[in-house]
C-alpha cells in the first residue's frame, strides 16, 4: 500500500511539474549573414529589442564571404558564399555537412523549394543555378537573383535590382510571370505564412506585398533603410535587415513595426530557423501512462504476494 501511494505521489508530482511549463513556446532563431565573413543568431522570440540584442551568438566564420541564408525541412542551413562560389551546408552545431563548389559564379541568394530542391542567384553571369537535395547539378535559368523565394507549390521567384522586376517560374524553370510595377531595386523576397509575397525595395527603403499571381496587395513605409533581406517566423512576424545604420527592424504580421536593434556590423541576408519546443500536454500524457503502468504491476505484484 505504502509503494502504491508514493508511485501516485511521484506520478502527480511529475505531472505538476509539466503542467507548470504549459506556457512554453516554440523558440525561433534568427540567422544573419554579416559583412564582417561570419554569421550570427538571434533569438527572436525575446519581447523586446535590448532582450533579442542580448540573445547575440556566433554561429560560425568557418564561410567566405556568406550571403544568402536557406534552412531545408530537416532544419540544416545552406550558406551562399559570395567570396569562393560555394554553398556550404551546416548541420546542428555549426558542423559542416557538405559543399557544394560547381556551377555557382559568386552566389548572392538561396531559396530551397518544398522538395528540397536549392536554387542559388548568381551575382556573376546572370543565372540561378538549381541543385538537387543531394546537390547535384539539375539546371540553370537565365534570369537576375538578387533576392529568391518559393512558395509551397515549388514555384520561384526572382527579384532583379536593376530591372526593378520579379519574375515567377514554375517548376520546370519556365517564367510564367513578371511583376515589373510598384516595385523600387528590389532585392530580398520572402512568402508569408499566409502566401503573399514581400519585396524589400532596396532603392526605395520599401516593402511591396503581392498576392502570388502578381496583384499588389500593399506596400509598407517607414523604418527601413536601404533594406536588403526578409525573413518569416513562425508566427508572422518578419523581420529585414537595413544595410544603412546595420540594424533588424521587425514587424509583425500586420506589417506594424515593433522595433529594432542594432547588428555588430552591416546585415546582408537573414533566415529563421524555428525550434519547436514539445507540447506539455504530451509529457503529462506520457508520465500517466508510465505511473499508471507501474501501479498496476504494483497492485498485480502485491496479489501474486
Amino acid at each position: 500500500m505504502y509503494r502504491s501511494v508514493n508511485l501516485l505521489r511521484l506520478a502527480i508530482a511529475l505531472c505538476l511539474g509539466f503542467l507548470s511549463m504549459s506556457s512554453a513556446k516554440a523558440v525561433d532563431l534568427l540567422y544573419v549573414s554579416l559583412n564582417n565573413g561570419t554569421i550570427v543568431t538571434y533569438d527572436v522570440s525575446q519581447p523586446t529589442d535590448s532582450a533579442v540584442s542580448g540573445t547575440l551568438a556566433l554561429f560560425t566564420s568557418n564561410v567566405n564571404g556568406p550571403q544568402g541564408l536557406a534552412f531545408d525541412s530537416t532544419g540544416n542551413l545552406y550558406v551562399a558564399n559570395n567570396g569562393n562560389s560555394t554553398i556550404s551546408k551546416f548541420g546542428p552545431g555549426a558542423s559542416v555537412l557538405g559543399t557544394i563548389s560547381s556551377n555557382l559564379s559568386s552566389p548572392i541568394a538561396l531559396a530551397i523549394d518544398p522538395a528540397g530542391n536549392i536554387y542559388a542567384g548568381n551575382n556573376l553571369g546572370g543565372t540561378i543555378s538549381k541543385f538537387n537535395s543531394s546537390g547535384a547539378f539539375q539546371s540553370s535559368i537565365t534570369s537576375a537573383g538578387s533576392g529568391l523565394a518559393t512558395d509551397s507549390a515549388g514555384n520561384l521567384f526572382a527579384s532583379n535590382y536593376f530591372g526593378s522586376s520579379i519574375t515567377k517560374f514554375d517548376t520546370s524553370g519556365s517564367a510564367v510571370l513578371t511583376i515589373n510595377s510598384n516595385l523600387n531595386g528590389p532585392t530580398g523576397l520572402a512568402v508569408s505564412p499566409s502566401a503573399k509575397l514581400y519585396a524589400v525595395n532596396q532603392a526605395g527603403s520599401t516593402i511591396s506585398v503581392f498576392g502570388l499571381t502578381g496583384g499588389l496587395d500593399s506596400t509598407i513605409s517607414g523604418n527601413t533603410l536601404a533594406p536588403n533581406a526578409i525573413a518569416f517566423d513562425s508566427t508572422g512576424n518578419f523581420y529585414v535587415t537595413n544595410g544603412v545604420g546595420s540594424t533588424i527592424s521587425k514587424f509583425n504580421s500586420a506589417g506594424v513595426f515593433q522595433f529594432g536593434w542594432a547588428t555588430t556590423a552591416a546585415p546582408l541576408f537573414v533566415a529563421v530557423k524555428p525550434t519547436v519546443v514539445p507540447e506539455p500536454s504530451t509529457w503529462v500524457l506520457g508520465t500517466l501512462s508510465v505511473s499508471a503502468l507501474m501501479f498496476v504491476r504494483s497492485r498485480r505484484n502485491k496479489n501474486i504476494v
